[in-house]
């Protein structure tokens, strides 16, 4: 397993290789109707956004909850590899995320994403973006299962 640090910046570095493949984001799902429940952001300057609980953030949930079960699965049932390595890796691969959301929500800009590289899907093509990510999250499985000597 590389360090920790290479870990972390592999993630981050996968973040943007895997931007580029088609898939599925928020924008799949409420670029052309925004529906879903709506949360109120109260700033302290009076002003107020809204926070909408559509299908792509329930989809997004889904993902993550799967990602950390699976990541837990791994780190138990294989003695090969680190739990920091592969927690910093996921991690780095989920920041440019963390990062962006909150300031996009906030000042309608993003840090950390470039869009000419960023390939998410519209509804039309939602299938296809699920299929591209469940491929790649089993490539990873099967990279870690291989390197962590599971079986």
């Amino acid at each position: 397993m590389p360090p920790p640090a290479a870990s972390l910046l592999g993630g981050i570095a996968s973040h943007f290789v895997l931007d580029a493949v088609p898939h599925t984001e928020e924008e799949t799902f409420t670029r052309c109707r925004r529906r879903g429940f709506r949360l109120q952001i109260a700033h302290e300057d009076g002003r107020r956004r809204h926070l909408r609980l559509t299908p792509g953030l329930i989809v997004a949930a889904v993902e993550l909850i799967a990602g950390i079960l699976i990541i837990a699965w791994l780190i138990t049932r294989c003695h090969g590899l680190s739990p920091w390595a592969v927690g910093l890796g996921a991690l780095g691969g989920i920041l440019p995320d963390l990062v962006d959301a909150p300031v996009h929500l906030l000042f309608r800009i993003r840090l950390m994403h470039i869009s000419k590289l960023h390939w998410t899907v519209t509804r039309r093509y939602a299938l296809l973006g699920i299929l591209t990510q469940v491929i790649a999250a089993g490539a990873a499985v099967a990279f870690l299962w291989r390197i962590g000597r599971c079986g």
